[in-house]
């Protein structure tokens, strides 16, 4: 019983599992962020082509 209880309050690895959340939900935020303004980069990006080829 007192291995059961020791294991229990193991805290050793909580703080990886905190780092690894905060991480998964940096990564939602980076490409939710992403979707919303890749369209618009991408439409700059091809506006600056276009005026380096000459053309509209």
């Amino acid at each position: 019983m007192a291995t059961i209880r020791s294991i229990w309050k193991d805290e050793n690895g909580q703080s990886m599992v905190e780092y690894g959340i905060i991480l998964g939900l940096v990564a939602v935020v980076c490409v939710g962020g992403f979707r919303l303004v890749g369209n618009e980069i991408s439409k700059a990006l091809s506006t600056l082509l276009n005026s380096m080829k000459g053309g509209k």
